[in-house]
């Protein structure tokens, strides 16, 4: 059984190329959401290299897949655009072992600088971290039945949150989080964005869809200080900003998505 295996979320792979491109190491699965469905099961540099592509789409898809395809000790959840530093696999099984109460592990990154992105002391946190950051230990995450929500992140009904969402589902399964100062990778492959246009309608539309999932009892409160957050960014008021909020918790409720709340007022 692999110690340590990186499970990398991408589209429209043809080849495993991103396996130099991403400096892996290590064992790695690839589930890569294009116009095929096709399993590769091969060996590069002595690491066991697997890509999973499918016709599915959204980003909880791709990485619940990869989640049960893994039977490694510790999985590190990416993206396709990152790049691992050298020693990234003694980083994570050293601290995992430092720190042995702990199911999940944010560890830092690295700007085009060379800084460090996260400057907060490391530590137990319940506070959420990006995909590309998060290591956990696999029998845990499995044992509590913890995955990625399929109606958050990009290509899915809501753009994004899914990996907040994920940690705040790790939490109530009393898992433990910490918080690495850490780096183990940076970010080099400038993509665009798969889900973010801009702060748009759809964009406080599906926040408040996301408020109203991530604090069911408390998101008519809390919803303000997003909004406050985002106050100088979109070319909306703070009263329509208020009003798509509201609209995006109460679809969410019946699972209907910006595009059908916009056609079904465009009928009224």
């Amino acid at each position: 059984m692999s110690k340590v295996e990186v499970l990398v979320a991408t589209m429209n792979q043809t080849d495993l190329s991103l396996f130099e491109k991403m400096n892996i190491q290590t064992d790695v699965i690839f589930c890569n959401q294009c116009d095929r469905n096709e399993f590769i099961d091969t060996t590069i540099n002595g690491c066991r290299v697997r890509m999973l592509s499918t016709t599915t789409k959204g980003v909880g898809i791709n990485r619940n897949l990869a989640m049960q395809l893994s039977n490694a000790e510790i999985c590190l959840l990416a993206d396709d655009d990152i790049v691992y530093v050298n020693d990234y696999e003694k980083i994570i099984t050293d601290e995992f072992e430092r720190v042995k109460d702990v199911g999940i592990i944010g560890f830092n990154r690295i700007d085009e600088n060379g800084e460090l992105i996260y400057k907060k002391q490391g530590g137990y946190t319940k506070r959420g971290f990006g995909a590309p950051r998060i290591a956990y230990r696999n029998g845990i995450i499995k044992r509590e039945n913890v995955t990625f929500t399929t109606m958050f992140g990009g290509g899915s009904v809501y753009s994004s949150g899914e990996d907040s969402l994920f940690i705040r589902d790790a939490i109530k399964n009393g898992i433990k989080i910490y918080a690495s100062t850490k780096a183990i990778c940076s970010t080099k492959n400038n993509r665009e964005s798969t889900w973010f246009d801009g702060y748009t309608d759809k964009f406080f539309f599906d926040k408040g869809a996301w408020c109203k999932v991530a604090y069911p009892k408390t998101w008519r409160i809390l919803k303000y200080y997003l909004i406050i957050k985002f106050a100088r960014l979109g070319e909306q008021s703070l009263i329509k900003k208020i009003r798509l909020f509201n609209q995006g918790a109460k679809a969410y409720r019946v699972m209907k998505s910006y595009n059908d709340v916009v056609i079904e007022l465009n009928e009224v």
